[in-house]
């Protein structure tokens, strides 16, 4: 009973410090005992599941988990090193993608690659403007990475002053829904 509830701890800590998006679980280097506690508790989840024997054979899961755990700690070794002062594990989290592509699919099930360009675009930008109500997500409070009015004004001021006439190659062809994928 005791190596149920210890492995059923660890994995709860290994999960904790692989989703974290708060400061006093990121990794840093101004708390280096705590640091170095974390890579401990990651180096062991990946020592057990190395040695892991179930049912006699190797499951992907198992592979997926050290692969995860030591790119991870490979990321964060080389950040910290680079002057980062901490790293969010959460921010590597695919959490985004997951909740962007139903949107993508929203209007056509089966887009082509250019039509799927453009939703990406409008989709992005939206994420910007305000926050989607009812979204099956919760916003995470984190800071915009580009401010879109000086954006704006700095492909204003590089943009050339007369248009040139030239075919279009962005517009969507007009039969773009019977297309096979």
């Amino acid at each position: 009973m005791m190596t149920s509830v210890w492995f059923a701890v660890l994995m709860d800590r290994w999960f904790t410090l692989m989703t974290n998006r708060s400061f006093k679980i990121a990794l840093s280097k101004k708390n280096e005992d705590q640091c170095e506690e974390a890579v401990h508790v990651l180096r062991l989840v990946i020592q057990v599941f190395k040695n892991l024997d179930a049912k006699g054979s190797w499951h992907p899961p198992q592979t997926a988990l050290i692969m995860t755990t030591e790119a991870f700690l490979d990321i964060t070794e080389k950040l910290l090193e680079w002057g980062l002062d901490f790293v969010h594990s959460g921010r590597f989290l695919q959490d985004f993608i997951e909740n962007i592509f139903p949107m993508m699919r929203l209007q056509c099930p089966k887009p082509i690659a250019l039509l799927f360009k453009y939703r990406l675009k409008q989709l992005t930008i939206s994420q910007f403007l305000k926050i989607v109500r009812n979204a099956s997500y919760d916003p995470d409070g984190r800071t915009d990475a580009v401010d879109l009015t000086s954006l704006y004004e700095v492909v204003a001021t590089k943009a050339p002053k007369e248009p040139e006439e030239k075919e279009n190659v962005n517009e969507l062809p007009a039969n773009w829904q019977t297309q096979p994928i």
